[in-house]
C-alpha cells in the first residue's frame, strides 16, 4: 500500500494532477478495498488464532516466572539446575519476541500507512478524493494486529512488559533470599 499511496503523492506533485482527478480516485478506491481485505483477514485471523494466543502467552509467563524463581532458589544449592532454569527463562523470553514479531511487523506497517497518507498532499485533492484518504488514516490508525484477548496487542511492547514483570518477581525473590 505504500508504493500505490507513493505513486498517488506522484500525481498531486504535477501540474496538471487536477485533471487526473477520476484516476486518483481510481487508485485510493482500490486501496480503500485493499485496506479493508487486509482488516477482514486479520480479525478472521484473530478469531482463530486467540485462544491459542492467550494459552500460549500464559504458559511463556508462567514458565518465566516458574523458571526464574527455580533459579533463584537453587542458585546456592545446585549451580547446573540453577543455569537450567536460567536457560528455560531465556528460551521463553526468546519464543515470547518471536511470536510477537509478526504482529510487531503489522503494527508498524500501519503506523506507516498512516504516515504515508498523511504525506500524499490529501489536502489538495477533490472532496470526495479526500475522504476516501481520510478513511484509510481514520483506519489505519487503529491497529489491525494479532491481539492477546479482547484487546491487549502481542507486540514488543506487550512482551517487553512481560519479561519486566517476570524480572520483578525474580528480583524481589533475590531480596527474599539475599543473594
Amino acid at each position: 500500500m505504500g508504493f500505490k499511496l507513493n505513486q498517488i503523492s506522484n500525481f498531486s506533485r504535477k501540474k496538471d494532477y487536477l485533471e487526473k482527478n477520476d484516476e486518483i480516485f481510481k487508485r485510493i478506491y482500490e486501496l480503500v478495498q485493499l485496506q479493508q481485505f487486509s482488516i477482514d483477514c486479520f480479525e478472521t485471523l484473530n478469531k482463530f488464532i486467540n485462544p491459542i494466543l492467550v494459552l500460549g502467552v500464559l504458559a511463556v509467563i508462567i514458565g518465566c516466572s516458574a523458571s526464574g524463581c527455580l533459579m533463584v532458589m537453587k542458585f546456592n544449592e545446585d549451580l547446573n539446575v540453577a543455569m537450567k532454569m536460567g536457560l528455560i527463562y531465556s528460551l521463553c523470553s526468546e519464543f515470547l519476541f518471536v511470536a510477537a514479531y509478526p504482529s510487531q511487523k503489522i503494527y508498524d506497517a500501519c503506523n506507516e500507512i498512516f504516515d504515508n497518507c498523511y504525506c500524499t498532499d490529501w489536502y489538495r485533492y477533490s472532496i470526495k478524493n479526500r475522504k476516501m484518504i481520510k478513511l484509510i488514516m481514520m483506519r489505519s490508525s487503529r491497529h489491525s494486529c494479532i491481539r492477546i484477548g479482547p484487546s491487549k496487542i502481542l507486540n514488543y511492547d506487550m512482551s517487553r512488559k512481560i519479561i519486566q514483570l517476570s524480572l520483578s518477581y525474580i528480583v524481589s525473590l533475590m531480596s527474599i533470599y539475599k543473594l
